[in-house]
């Protein structure tokens, strides 16, 4: 039985100053949905034996879901170079720029072509 999450989310709630993770799974020729309600949290005595068995297993699509929601709620890696955010907003910039420009040459055109 694959148990495998291939839905993923995030949301920033603002009010509780956390970030919420929803996860889900679209069972295949179905039209179910499973999702999690609620996480089971175990305790172990030192020294006792874990049996290191994954909370909730994510499919790759639906981890880079996760981890593009997550940035868009504004988390970070530690790991992150100094000036990620920076490139981030400048790739956003030049887009902007872009659409912005080829705009502004088509009205030029068709202001030449009407006189």
């Amino acid at each position: 039985m694959n148990t495998n999450f291939n839905r993923a989310s995030a949301f920033r709630n603002l009010r509780k100053d956390t970030i919420e993770l929803y996860f889900a799974r679209v069972v295949p020729n179905s039209t179910a949905v499973e999702y999690v309600t609620d996480v089971i949290i175990e305790s172990a005595d030192p020294g006792a034996e874990l049996s290191y068995e994954p909370g909730i297993p994510l499919e790759r699509e639906a981890a880079q879901q996760l981890m593009d929601d997550l940035w868009l709620a504004g988390v970070r890696s530690i790991h992150a170079k100094a000036g990620d955010d920076l490139v981030e907003a400048l790739k956003a910039h030049v887009v902007n720029a872009c659409a912005i420009r080829d705009g502004l040459m088509e009205h030029m055109f068709l202001q030449r072509e009407t006189q």
